[in-house]
């Protein structure tokens, strides 16, 4: 994986942790994005995986693949984001499951990637119309809103 980085921990440097942590407050575009936190992540071992922040595109679709994603692209219409958009406006029934589900946001950054790489039906412009009407709305607490301030 060309996106995936190997960071070094430089254990000889008693302030390393305090700086690491106070990257985080820096404004701007990091080097790197921690996928996730591993257990025990403060006791710093030897380096730590993270992935680039500015991704190289992979663009080495074999036939099928090209053939699958443009037809896959070709059904992200902007009706279908406006389903998809009130699909997650809607409240559910049981107030149990009012949970964000990252499903959803795995779902909309696949579209996305697609859309990045002109393969859709929608446009950028057109899905940032859609957005707008849903806070128009004056929604906020909704599965939709949460997952659009992402």
């Amino acid at each position: 994986m060309p996106n995936k980085l190997e960071i070094s921990v430089n254990s000889k440097d008693p302030k390393w942790t305090k700086k690491f942590l106070d990257s985080f407050a820096e404004p701007g575009e990091p080097d790197y994005h921690l996928d996730r936190d591993w257990p025990g992540w403060l006791v710093w071992g030897r380096s730590f995986n993270a992935m680039r922040a500015n991704p190289i595109e992979f663009t080495d679709f074999d036939e099928l693949e090209t053939s699958a994603r443009k037809h896959i692209g070709s059904l992200l219409t902007l009706d279908w984001y406006q389903k998809f958009f009130m699909y997650m406006k809607q409240e559910p029934r049981d107030t149990s499951a009012d949970r964000f589900r990252v499903q959803n946001t795995t779902l909309l950054v696949q579209t996305f990637e697609l859309m990045h790489s002109g393969l859709t039906a929608a446009t950028f412009d057109d899905i940032k119309a859609e957005v707008e009407k849903v806070f128009e709305d004056g929604v906020t607490n909704t599965n939709i809103v949460q997952l659009l301030r992402l």
